[in-house]
Order: structure tokens, then C-alpha cells, then sequence
């Protein structure tokens, strides 16, 4: 489990204090947390699939990218707040 998985199992069952291992408060933690888990997956398979690859047209594209990201705070702003985990849960 990530540090916002827990935030939220907490914020569950501080909502249904009664059965803590009731299936509708677990399945509804689940459907919570499906899609953040999701988008954080695919964009940390991307980043290993972009950075393992040596190709070069690959390579100046990777480049090019974190060039612009580095002087566009708006496009890089996004992206580090995914990556430290500073989103809506």
C-alpha cells in the first residue's frame, strides 16, 4: 500500500466505524482508489520504457522533452506533483 492508499482506507473507515472489515466499505475503497493507481502506474511504466531506451531518435526526443519541461514550469509542474504523490485522492 502507498502513503494515499492508506490516507484513504483511513478516511473509509473512519466513515463506517462499525465493521471495519464490511465488504461494501472495502469495495467501495477499492473503486476509490482504482483510477489513481492506475495513472500512476502507466506513467511510471512510461517513464522506465522512455528512460531505458537507448534509440536515438528516442533519445533526442527524451531530451527535447525535458528541455521544455525545465523551462515550462506549467508542463513540468504536473508531471512532479504525480511523481511526489501531491494529487487529489
Amino acid at each position: 500500500m502507498g502513503i494515499r492508499d492508506i490516507a484513504t482506507l483511513v478516511d473509509s473507515l473512519l466513515e463506517n466505524r462499525k465493521d471495519v472489515g464490511e465488504y461494501a466499505n472495502l469495495t467501495k475503497f477499492q473503486a476509490q482508489r482504482q483510477t489513481d493507481r492506475e495513472l500512476t502506474i502507466t506513467m511510471t511504466s512510461g517513464l522506465v520504457r522512455v528512460f531505458s531506451n537507448d534509440l536515438l531518435t528516442l533519445r533526442m526526443a527524451r531530451n527535447l522533452g525535458l528541455a521544455m519541461m525545465d523551462n515550462f514550469p506549467r508542463l513540468k509542474t504536473p508531471v512532479f506533483n504525480r511523481a511526489l504523490g501531491v494529487v487529489n485522492r
